[in-house]
């Protein structure tokens, strides 16, 4: 039985199918994706490679998986409106980092954050699960829960809480 890796890239209006033998042969396929029902393309489009390829379902070993219509989403500002809860002092961070500004060091220029500022909660001293530390995980677990509260009286549908794990020694 032939094996395979697959990789998938569900994007608008097409999605891209890869098949890379274990003997390093390519193969690929460019179906039309289907909105209502994203899966269908990549079952489909595998099913019609394989066959193609005189391969079996079973013989794919490991699948990996892209979209490039949830990062278009986000990049295009379509997605469902989003709250972020980020260490304190770190709100702005979405804005200084990511604009046009015609001047490397100049203070204007057009903001366009992923996630408006109104919409961003500092928490912290340290927004980490260091116990002992600044913050426990259940002090961590109820400021989730009031910030999800709060999101969602702004009515956000999505809640996003970036928290970095280091050791110290």
């Amino acid at each position: 039985m032939k094996r395979f890796r697959a990789g998938v890239d569900i994007g608008g209006t097409f999605t891209d199918i890869v098949l890379l033998g274990d003997k390093g042969e390519r193969h690929t396929k460019k179906v039309s994706s289907t909105v209502d029902d994203y899966a269908r393309a990549i079952t489909e489009g595998l099913s019609q490679l394989l066959a193609e390829i005189d391969g079996e379902a079973r013989g794919i070993a490991e699948l990996l998986h892209g979209t490039t219509v949830a990062s278009n989403a986000i990049l295009e500002h379509k997605g469902a409106k989003t709250g972020l809860i980020t260490t304190k002092g770190f709100r702005d961070v979405l804005e200084m980092g990511r604009r046009d500004r015609p001047h490397l060091f100049g203070l204007t220029g057009e903001f366009h954050p992923l996630i408006t500022r109104d919409h961003r909660i500092e928490e912290g001293p340290v927004l980490a699960v260091r116990l002992g530390a600044h913050m426990g995980p259940h002090i961590l677990a109820m400021n989730m829960r009031n910030a999800a509260a709060i999101f969602a009286g702004k009515g956000c549908r999505i809640g996003a809480a970036p928290v970095a794990i280091s050791r110290q020694p």
